[in-house]
């Protein structure tokens, strides 16, 4: 079968209601194959209520992205048509978040779930150029610094997504700010 046929099916299976997907899919086998799906994978799928990314964690309850929105509290079954997504598309989508969340922002603080100390970190420049770059390790399906400096600490690679879980930027304000919004000196 041509390959712009097959894309013309999957396009109409798709845009199908469940009788005519179920039709199609009778028709055309092999184009419709149901793979057994793979823990801790993420899967993608698009129908007429948008866009998803979320990961099968062999139950309903399950992370990921709903359109733009990340959540945590979605139902992996509300998705059809699940194929695997890349690791870049993942990337992609993580990083977005963590830029979302406050993550690229030079100055804010966050601690990491993940640390045993938990200790806060300070979001500093990056050592080789102005930009903070994030990778994201497939492996373990966590998001990681590509080697963060902070201003009280180095952290090397640092953990900011793992699994579902995110790390948490901390609310600070400089001595100054607080001194003004007190009307008070603090003394060291």
């Amino acid at each position: 079968m041509k390959e712009s046929r097959k894309e013309f099916i999957k396009k109409a299976h798709s845009a199908a209601c469940s009788e005519w997907k179920e039709k199609i899919e009778k028709e055309f086998p092999k184009l419709f194959k149901k793979d057994a799906l793979e823990v801790g994978r993420w899967y993608k799928s698009r129908d007429n209520h948008g866009e998803y990314l979320m990961v099968w964690n062999n139950s309903e309850e399950t992370y990921g992205f709903w359109g733009n929105e990340y959540r945590d509290d979605l139902s992996f079954y509300i998705i059809s048509n699940k194929i695997p997504a890349t690791d870049k598309e993942v990337e992609e989508a993580l990083i977005k978040e963590a830029k979302k969340r406050g993550f690229f922002n030079i100055g804010n603080t966050f601690k990491s779930c993940f640390d045993d100390n938990n200790e806060a970190r300070t979001i500093g420049k990056y050592d080789s150029s102005t930009d903070i770059g994030y990778y994201y390790d497939e492996v373990h399906n966590e998001l990681r610094s590509n080697g963060l400096n902070t201003y009280e600490k180095f952290c090397s690679n640092p953990l900011i997504y793992e699994k579902g879980k995110w790390a948490t930027i901390v609310e600070t304000i400089t001595k100054e700010q607080a001194e003004k919004e007190l009307g008070k000196t603090i003394l060291n």
